[in-house]
């Protein structure tokens, strides 16, 4: 049995941009990258002392907490 589940896939770190190299009529700037978006709040809530050393702005507020 030939199994390649394990072996490494060649897909970039977003989804989009790796789903725009193997659709060719998909356009990677027309849509929210909600993930990065998801990550960059969450780093923001776990280390707000470092965020304002950065200068960074405070995490958005009125949503729901990332779970």
């Amino acid at each position: 049995m030939n199994d390649t589940s394990n072996e490494r896939d060649d897909w970039p770190e977003n989804d989009v941009s790796g789903l725009a190299e193997r659709l060719p009529g998909l356009d990677p700037q027309t849509y929210y990258d909600d993930e990065a978006a998801r990550a960059y709040d969450a780093a923001l809530r776990r280390c707000p002392a470092l965020a304002r050393l950065l200068g960074l702005p405070p995490p958005a507020t009125g949503h729901d907490p990332i779970s």
